[in-house]
């Protein structure tokens, strides 16, 4: 059903991870349009998931340092962007609350 934000955005997951990250931004930001009030917290792990892997690193920390109480998983993909950007004190910020 595609108007079913949730299938949407786990389908978004999926393409990320196909390797197709600007098709599953496309499909996340159609499902935060189907329930702009609906904020799951595994909706914010897909959206940094799929700036990492289109390399976005600082939009992917900017999602991830927006929230209130970041996920396990979160933390993992900050850590990795910030490596990324070669900011090692604020990836090891990261990895403490993670391990």
């Amino acid at each position: 059903n595609p108007n079913y934000a949730n299938l949407l955005a786990s389908f978004a997951y999926t393409l990320c991870y196909l390797g197709m990250p600007e098709e599953a931004l496309t499909r996340f930001n159609e499902a935060r349009t189907i329930e702009p009030h609906f904020e799951p917290t595994w909706y914010w792990d897909v959206l940094s998931e799929i700036h990492l892997v289109s390399r976005k690193y600082e939009e992917a920390i900017a999602t991830i340092e927006s929230r209130p109480e970041p996920s396990i998983w979160q933390h993992f993909t900050a850590a990795i962007c910030y490596v990324r950007l070669d900011r090692i004190t604020e990836a090891r910020r990261h990895i403490e609350p993670a391990t």
